[in-house]
């Protein structure tokens, strides 16, 4: 039976039954990029708790006779589970405005959907300079990896 996904990039997602966590189905060369961050990765999040990058709990691959390898991620959700979709609006924002906008029926705002209803996330001074320094490392992170 074909699975069907919404997503651009053709992968799937799943989330546990509690909403804590989200599998992912990712490229061939995604997954071997992951894999070769994961020491890293560790060491960045080790260092720096606060990061905004994403908690992966784990890549895999699955190999079955006749079938093409296939590469998952597993990671903890961005979403407080106890909050409903009623409680906020959710917005899939990637930096990009091409071809960044929700189409017909779907409900998760992307981009240009941000940027069309004047949206802005509002940030206390006091935490201004402690939020764009614990950004520039991960950038600086994810740069070493042509990421």
């Amino acid at each position: 039976q074909d699975m069907k996904t919404n997503s651009m990039s053709g992968e799937f997602f799943f989330h546990s039954r509690d909403e804590l966590f989200m599998v992912k189905t990712v490229s061939k060369p995604e997954g071997k990029l992951l894999r070769r961050m994961v020491p890293s990765y560790q060491a960045h999040l080790h260092s720096e708790p606060r990061s905004f990058i994403c908690r992966y709990a784990g890549t895999f691959r699955v190999e079955a006779p006749g079938l093409p390898q296939k590469y998952f991620i597993l990671m903890r959700s961005v979403f407080d589970p106890s909050l409903t979709k009623e409680d906020f609006e959710v917005h899939d924002l990637k930096g990009s405005l091409v071809n960044r906008s929700k189409k017909e029926g779907q409900s998760v705002g992307k981009d240009q959907d941000w940027v069309d209803a004047r949206e802005c996330i509002h940030v206390p001074q006091p935490m201004r300079a402690e939020v764009c320094a614990v950004h520039a490392q991960d950038v600086a992170f994810l740069q070493r990896f042509g990421v």
